[in-house]
């Protein structure tokens, strides 16, 4: 099933340590003034070839409208990236060819490790996402509850593990880095800026949660420890607030010299 995805790279190829090669995420792209697009691409026909129609027929499941060329046009600041469609089990299949590539087997490419590790680094936050949703460029199945946080989850750990991949993005990755900001400075200054607030608030979130729970839990268990308790905290801060409002009347309204 692996060596029957399409692979466009095919040989042109050299194997590689893993590493994290893109430095921007897909808001940093655009941010400074690149177009991101999707691409169709061709579904497996599984009645063309008969030798190979039973195989195609159960990876057209996995590999539907996905192809791994992604092609940067330099000149016109374009990153076309191909339709990745999520359904449900996709991950576990992801995965399963990710360990297949890691035997180094012979004729054997990284190219699901090495596109995992792109698409890695252009998903750093639920905005991305979104994004990229949007283009059509990831199709996820919400029937299945695969929502734009279990999709970034999804991405960044789905190369846990994997010690190997191939420089077919490489040049790639050093020409979108090394990418100049153009168009409109102040927009991509203030696009970075609220990209980043909501990265912030995404990484911090979960944690201020966590702590109003666990606040929330020590109050009740330490100082509210029954219903009545609970009434009695209420009915004390109700008049304390309604006593101090009228004090705050009364001295108001009073008159001079009194």
């Amino acid at each position: 099933m692996h060596s029957c995805s399409p692979d466009p790279y095919d040989k042109d190829v050299t194997s590689m340590k893993a590493k994290q090669e893109l430095k921007r995420c897909a808001t940093e792209l655009q941010a400074v003034g690149l177009e991101i697009h999707s691409t169709a691409q061709t579904i497996i026909n599984a009645s063309t070839n008969n030798k190979t129609g039973i195989v195609a027929s159960a990876l057209r499941e996995f590999v539907e409208s996905f192809g791994f060329y992604i092609d940067f046009k330099q000149r016109d600041q374009k990153l076309i990236i191909p339709t990745l469609c999520i359904k449900e089990g996709k991950e576990e299949k992801w995965r399963n060819f990710i360990a297949w590539e890691q035997l180094g087997l012979t004729g054997i490419s990284y190219k699901f490790n090495s596109y995992a590790y792109f698409l890695k680094r252009l998903v750093c936050s639920v905005q991305d996402i979104q994004m990229l949703k949007s283009k059509n460029i990831i199709v996820a199945d919400e029937d299945f509850g695969i929502s734009a946080q279990k999709l970034l989850a999804l991405f960044q750990i789905i190369t846990a593990g994997a010690e190997n991949m191939d420089n077919r993005y490489s040049a790639m990755c050093t020409q979108l880095n090394a990418v100049k900001q153009h168009g409109v400075p102040v927009t991509g200054w203030w696009t970075m800026k609220w990209h980043h607030s909501q990265r912030l608030l995404e990484l911090l979130g979960p944690r201020i949660r966590y702590t109003i729970k666990i606040l929330f839990r020590l109050l009740f268990s330490k100082y509210i420890r029954d219903t009545w308790m609970l009434l009695k905290v209420g009915a004390a801060t109700f008049l304390l607030h309604y006593y101090s409002d009228h004090l705050h009347i009364e001295n108001h309204y009073a008159p001079a010299g009194h």
